[in-house]
């Protein structure tokens, strides 16, 4: 973690590619040693194998083997993967029963129970895609268009009103990364994300996403906070329900219904338009939304 902010020392690689370089007038070379060392720097940060990535450095690892193995002290474990991920085992909650099944109380660290996209209602999901990442099932991780979109809308109002982040960076950002701000964090999200999404599914990375997710009264993914806020289970929750939830991870304190009851109902208007405008719920769906009320548990 700590080479992030160095530069390796020239002898890391061989002099046919430095030669090479000073020919080109060292562009081809800075060019590629910026995209490999974030790469590696992002894969050494994680901590996992990635076994099939191998054939990418075989070439460099061809000309290297006369110099010896890569430094260790660089952090130097290529071909990391994502065996975290795809043994997905968050800390889940743990209710405590009395004899006739009543619940008497209830243990964690973060509130959250684990369910599948099964079980949750077919509105819940789109709803979350519709307020975070519509072109999440046709982006390869890393969606360029959203980026330029978000660069444009903050230009225009000088401050940062709209974030670029697909639901894979999001999840990457969560399990693996730090959450500090900076072009070199960001780099290595978008390439871990692309990687992720030729590692596991869309759904598999998107059940991920809504079982992770932090939706504000200690709530954590779309189960959690379903019994938080309705009193019910994700799978009875109605459309408009649906929508306050998948409006909050934006900002989960901002938007808490508890403590702003309209701020909430803004955010959840906001998206119900956006599943009309992609045509995912019909008019009349829209205003019946619209008209039921927020109807949060007491």
């Amino acid at each position: 973690r700590n080479v992030g902010k160095s530069s390796l020392p020239p002898s890391v690689f061989p002099s046919g590619f430095l030669g090479l370089a000073r020919a080109m007038g060292g562009i081809v070379f800075r060019f590629r040693f910026l995209i490999v060392r974030h790469a590696l720097y992002a894969e050494a940060e994680t901590g996992y194998r990635l076994a099939h990535e191998e054939s990418v450095f075989s070439f460099w690892n061809h000309h290297r083997r006369a110099r010896g193995p890569w430094p260790r002290s660089r952090g130097w474990r290529l071909f990391l993967g994502f065996t975290r991920i795809a043994d997905y085992r968050p800390a889940l909650t743990t209710t405590v029963l009395a004899r006739d099944g009543s619940v008497i109380g209830s243990f964690y660290r973060e509130n959250r129970f684990l369910i599948s996209l099964d079980q949750m209602p077919k509105m819940l999901p789109k709803a979350f895609l519709a307020a975070e990442d519509a072109e999440f099932y046709e982006h390869e991780g890393v969606n360029p268009v959203a980026i330029f979109r978000a660069f444009l809308i903050n230009l225009q109002s000088g401050t940062k009103r709209q974030g670029g982040s697909t639901i894979t960076q999001q999840v990457i950002k969560r399990l693996l990364l730090t959450p500090e701000r900076s072009y070199e964090r960001k780099i290595k999200e978008a390439i871990l994300a692309y990687r992720l999404e030729h590692y596991l599914s869309k759904d598999e990375i998107l059940t991920i996403y809504l079982n992770q997710t932090f939706l504000g009264a200690n709530a954590y993914g779309v189960e959690a906070a379903a019994r938080t806020y309705f009193g019910k289970n994700a799978k009875d929750l109605t459309l408009a329900e649906c929508a306050l939830i998948a409006g909050l991870p934006k900002a989960p304190s901002q938007y808490n219904p508890y403590r702003d009851p309209s701020a909430a109902i803004g955010r959840q208007h906001y998206v119900l338009r956006r599943l009309r405008e992609l045509n995912w719920i019909t008019e009349a769906e829209y205003d019946a939304a619209l008209k039921q009320p927020m109807g949060v548990k007491q």
